[in-house]
């Protein structure tokens, strides 16, 4: 499976709210910008199973908590990782690996920064049934 990395990110702890930093040009997963989006996924709901073919993503959930799970079609082999605001990382993810993502709070936002305006022909799609995980593992 081609590797999929993780960064530690900073929480500066604020009384009236604190501040979680994302990504600057000075990160090492950083290239150029193309844009950056929003994902919601509600409490329990999948959204499953998307591929970027030329673009690496960065993803992190500055709200609630997310479920992503990672499969390689080479190497029929999962992964899971399961980051939130409490466990607050950064994760690089490389072109043409298959994944999908679950929310587990009431509340989850994704952000992705990525590095080309995002591209319907660049991103291929799978039913959630066409990969077998058991989402309900956590």
């Amino acid at each position: 499976m081609p590797k999929i990395l993780s960064q530690k990110l900073k929480t500066i702890k604020n009384d009236k709210g604190d501040i979680l930093k994302f990504f600057s040009k000075n990160n090492k997963f950083y290239s150029k910008f193309g844009e950056v989006y929003f994902s919601e996924v509600k409490q329990k709901q999948i959204k499953a199973w998307k591929m970027q073919k030329n673009i690496y993503m960065n993803l992190t959930v500055p709200v609630g908590r997310v479920k992503f799970v990672f499969y390689d079609l080479n190497f029929n082999h999962l992964k899971t990782i399961i980051i939130g605001k409490k466990k607050f990382f950064l994760l690089n993810v490389p072109p043409q690996v298959w994944y999908g993502f679950q929310g587990l709070n009431d509340q989850n936002l994704i952000v992705n920064f990525i590095e080309e305006i995002h591209n319907d022909d660049d991103m291929l799609r799978l039913e959630k049934k066409d990969i077998i995980h058991n989402w309900s593992k956590i």
